[in-house]
């Protein structure tokens, strides 16, 4: 964006047409992207990116809305303008390169939408259940297309904390795993969170594999899961129960397990 910011208003009034998609859409990645997902600023700047995408002026009331704190009196206005704002951008896009991106433009819309639900959810105190199943739909929008763009990576990285926060709970005692919610398929089923932590880490490395930014600011978020996934892992191992370690039927005494494992006769032992 910094040849087009040092740009003259002259210089920007005669730009191209090839110009003005570039900068439409670096606009949007600025926007978009941040180093951190910040609520207030991504909903702050929706507007302006949206005009900027789709030459469409949004009137003032709307924008209004975007300025205010999040509140269960304005939740519902404010998920509705995140809605049509994200939903016409993504029309927008898809047009514009002819339906030819199709899949990745309606996932990315997906987990943006998505993140920025769960981010007003989250702000305004919502019902749990809700704002986990947004959370749940950026894991399952992203498990489902690898290889996605840049913008997304704030939305991913807010459902990755949410869920680490979640199995933080499950450790403590908290709350219990595998409590109903939505699933992949859309049913409603028990969901293991330490599976859902563990999708969030393989989208997070393989988005790494393709930005460094990934790993410059979601670094430390990273280590966490993969520390307390480890933890986890090694717990169940230690905890498997005898006789599946040792192949045997759950009927079988102590007793016999140790004389035909081992050799050892204890009759008479006692």
């Amino acid at each position: 964006m910094f040849y087009f910011n040092n740009m003259t208003e002259s210089q920007k009034a005669n730009m191209g047409k090839y110009e003005i998609r570039l900068m439409r859409m670096l606009s949007v990645n600025d926007g978009l992207s941040g180093i951190d997902f910040d609520f207030r600023t991504m909903i702050s700047k929706l507007p302006r990116i949206f005009e900027l995408t789709t030459g469409i002026e949004i009137p003032p009331e709307v924008k209004q809305v975007t300025q205010q704190d999040v509140s269960l009196a304005n939740i519902g206005d404010y998920l509705k303008i995140v809605d049509i704002m994200v939903f016409k951008l993504s029309e927008h896009y898809q047009a514009e390169t002819n339906n030819v991106h199709t899949q990745l433009i309606e996932t990315s819309a997906k987990l943006i939408l998505n993140g920025l639900r769960l981010a007003v959810l989250l702000k305004s105190g919502y019902d749990r259940s809700v704002i986990e199943e947004g959370a749940l739909r950026i894991t399952y929008n992203g498990e489902s297309n690898f290889g996605l763009p840049i913008h997304t990576l704030p939305y991913m990285a807010l459902a990755s904390k949410f869920h680490l926060q979640i199995v933080k709970n499950i450790e403590q005692s908290l709350i219990k795993n595998n409590r109903d919610n939505i699933l992949p398929d859309g049913q409603t089923g028990p969901v293991d969170y330490y599976v859902i932590l563990e999708k969030d880490l393989n989208l997070l490395r393989e988005m790494g594999l393709k930005y460094k930014r990934v790993q410059v600011y979601y670094g430390h978020l990273i280590e966490e899961m993969e520390m307390i996934l480890r933890v986890k892992r090694s717990r169940t191992e230690v905890t498997i129960p005898l006789e599946e370690n040792l192949g045997i039927s759950s009927d079988e005494s102590f007793l016999n397990i140790f004389k035909d494992v081992f050799g050892f006769n204890f009759d008479g032992f006692y």
